[in-house]
């Protein structure tokens, strides 16, 4: 099973379907802010996972890799657990802070 197949469970205060429409934009075509953000970091076309409600934080799939958009900073770090049932499950019982995550650079 390749990880964007892996059913979880969305955590509070997070949702993989956005009714912003933006959300969906962000990351259609070359030249979207997705996208883009995704190429600045050396990484192949990104596809959003879910989103945190006030849309500081977007989880990614590119190269069957999860990673973390903080949209505060632009920054995006790798998250070292890459199945999205325990990225989700450790959002939901202790928010991002206990997640290991590597910065890319």
């Amino acid at each position: 099973m390749s990880p964007k197949d892996a059913q979880f469970t969305v955590p509070p205060g997070w949702t993989s379907n956005p009714s912003s429409p933006y959300y969906q934009e962000e990351w259609i075509g070359a030249n979207s802010e997705g996208q883009l953000i995704a190429r600045a970091y050396g990484l192949q076309p990104g596809q959003p996972v879910m989103e945190d409600n006030n849309g500081w934080h977007t989880i990614f799939l590119s190269s069957n890799k999860f990673y973390l958009w903080g949209r505060m900073n632009d920054e995006v770090e790798e998250f070292v657990s890459q199945d999205i049932r325990e990225i989700a499950s450790l959002i939901s019982h202790s928010g991002l802070k206990k997640l290991a995550r590597k910065p890319l650079i």
